[in-house]
């Protein structure tokens, strides 16, 4: 029964617009059949192939660990895969990569497809734990991530974690009423718990945190079994505002404030080190970022840099608060209770900066463009310590070229790698130098290289 629910679930997925699930630990856990495998045959095994049209069919699985399904001492798996053209999501297995695997039965065979369950293991370390505990011994909990994030949107908050637009909060208190007695747990530093219940029903599940405003919501446990997930989001009530002006003091039009988390950046070439980004009021200049997490941030004006794109363009340098600072001048925000409110914090907007057309072609030795493309072009920092100026795009099915629009008053570099992960065998980069004339860069991807 359960694998015909599946069916017709990945049936309406594609039916209407691939409204694919999220693939939690709770979904996962109630499926049929749950292995750990490594693909030693089938699947996406050409660069030239696109996996989000491929025309494989199968995919062969050393087993590595049987979780739940399979029979005892199966060594190998061979899976179907339902190749739709214009998927819901791409075929994800490729050759000698390891997946948490959860296929369903179509005639007879362990088949995957649609919007496809399989996940390669290294993005499931927080999930496969608990589902082999379950798999041991199976109990009921309220599972899920909790984050300091900018609005109160339970849906949103593994999105906001997973994109760098909120904070997981450690030592979060969860709790619940279960038979007039109180039981309760902590986040670790991921932010993520797990709440035991005795039995299924609906349970009022607060989440506390001080002085972050405490939630609660209604969450019910299914009588199937398992687990529920369940997200939380806290709210700080506390802000940063201010203006952004032009050199001569009259309020920018357009543009866009960014606040750089001090507290949780990863790395200078991290583009997900920022909060949140803020476009401010064309009548005033106007910003205003709301529910702030308590920690110490920096303040930025146009924090992608000089830039134009189909969906706008500002080529005026980043500044920092105050004023039009560098990044070594930039002085740091702290909010350090809830409900504080940071105001008049003003800035300064950078000089323009003219852009230099940048065009990129990646193709095979055939001539026949490489569609799973990834280009990235790095600029070096203007400033020690400063942003490198970051700009990446993809090319795809319909498209041959990608255009870019690159500072001139940087040196840059452009990478190509295929945006699945895949091996490309060798160093494809080109390096560029300051100037104004127009660049048309083509790569030859040998996918026989050595």
């Amino acid at each position: 029964m359960l694998n015909a629910l599946v069916l017709l679930l990945l049936s309406a997925q594609l039916a209407a617009a691939c409204s694919c699930i999220r693939l939690t630990e709770c979904y996962r856990s109630a499926l049929p059949v749950i292995f750990i495998g490594r693909v030693i045959a089938g699947g996406v095994d050409s660069l030239r192939i696109n996996p989000w049209y491929t025309p494989a069919t199968t995919v062969r699985f050393e087993v590595i660990e049987a979780l739940r399904g399979l029979a005892p001492g199966t060594r190998f798996v061979d899976m179907a895969t339902d190749s739709v053209y214009g998927m819901c999501g791409p075929n994800p297995y490729f050759p000698g990569r390891t997946y948490l695997v959860t296929p369903y039965t179509k005639n007879g065979q362990l088949a995957d497809g649609g919007c496809f369950s399989g996940r390669e293991v290294e993005y499931e370390q927080d999930n496969i734990p608990y589902l082999r505990r379950y798999v041991r011994n199976p109990g009921l909990s309220i599972r899920g991530l909790i984050g300091a994030v900018s609005r109160d949107d339970s849906d949103l908050v593994d999105y906001l974690l997973s994109e760098g637009d909120g904070r997981a909060l450690q030592g979060v208190t969860v709790w619940t009423i279960a038979g007039g007695k109180r039981i309760s747990t902590t986040t670790d530093a991921q932010g993520r718990y797990e709440l035991p219940v005795p039995e299924p029903g609906n349970y009022s599940v607060h989440a506390d945190l001080a002085p972050y405003r405490p939630v609660r919501a209604r969450v019910g446990v299914p009588h199937s079994g398992g687990c529920t997930v369940h997200d939380f989001g806290l709210l700080s009530n506390s802000s940063i505002s201010g203006r952004v002006k032009d050199p001569e003091g009259r309020p920018l039009k357009k543009g866009q404030v960014g606040l750089i988390d001090l507290d949780r950046v990863s790395s200078p070439q991290s583009d997900k080190d920022r909060w949140r980004g803020e476009d401010f009021e064309p009548s005033s200049g106007q910003f205003h970022f709301q529910n702030v997490p308590l920690g110490r941030y920096l303040l930025v004006f146009n924090p992608n840099g000089p830039h134009q794109t189909r969906f706008g363009s500002d080529p005026r340098e980043s500044t920092y608060y105050p004023n039009g600072a560098t990044r070594a001048q930039a002085q740091t925000i702290e909010i350090k209770a809830a409900g504080m409110h940071a105001t008049g914090i003003d800035l300064i907007a950078g000089p323009p900066v003219a852009l230099r057309p940048v065009s990129v072609e990646v193709r095979f030795p055939d001539g026949t463009p490489m569609t799973t493309a990834s280009i990235l072009i790095e600029g070096e920092p203007i400033e020690p310590g400063g942003r490198p100026w970051l700009a990446r795009q993809s090319i795809w099915e319909e498209q041959t070229t990608a255009r870019f629009h690159v500072p001139v008053n940087r040196k840059f570099r452009i990478s190509v790698t295929d945006s699945h992960g895949r091996d490309l065998n060798k160093v494809y980069q080109s390096t560029h130098l300051p100037a104004s004339s127009p660049i048309h860069q083509r790569f030859t991807v040998d996918p026989a290289a050595r």
